[in-house]
């Protein structure tokens, strides 16, 4: 029993390393914060909306409606590549190496969120975008090496989201 546990574990983790399986992971998540906000598909979000400005063509994961046709952009993203190898290291080392390295990955996803610019290049939509993170841990790994990262990211008009803060947002969006 033990065994087929850690094999069927092994699995997952090496499916997770491949990114159209952590893509569609991300967005199974956001479908799921979607139905505990209580919103559904089409009536309150879309996914995978086409956007074309200027030189840019944009494909948001997700829009959220607001009253006003107005519009909030969420994108999703899954560093796990060198989270994962975090949690795999076997010394405190190599372990913050990872770490770090986890936390320039997110960085970096927030530095190249910001110059997609979806708030200049879609009509209505808030002067924020949320950067979706499907799990809290790739959030506090990150804050471990890169203190900075919720400042550095608001400074880009990101607003850096897991789980439970987009549930609120929605909830609010929903509420409003």
């Amino acid at each position: 029993s033990n065994i087929n546990l850690s094999n069927e574990t092994t699995s997952l983790k090496n499916a997770l390393k491949k990114p159209h399986v952590r893509g569609r992971w991300g967005e199974v998540q956001l479908k799921n914060c979607i139905e505990l906000a209580g919103m559904s598909e089409y009536a309150d979000v879309t996914f995978q909306d086409y956007v074309s400005s200027d030189e840019k063509q944009l494909i948001p994961d997700m829009t959220v409606k607001m009253p006003g046709n107005r519009v909030v952009v969420v994108d999703a993203k899954t560093p796990l590549d060198a989270f994962l190898t975090a949690l795999e290291s076997s010394d405190d080392a190599s372990r913050s190496i990872e770490l770090a390295r986890h936390g320039k990955h997110l960085k970096e996803h927030v530095k190249k969120l910001s110059a997609k610019d979806y708030a200049s290049a879609i009509k209505n939509s808030a002067d924020f975008t949320v950067l979706f993170l499907p799990n809290e841990s790739f959030l506090y790994a990150a804050l471990e090496t890169q203190k900075d990262i919720i400042e550095y990211a608001l400074e880009k008009k990101i607003l850096i989201a897991t789980p439970p803060t987009l549930i609120g947002l929605l909830k609010v969006i929903r509420y409003g």
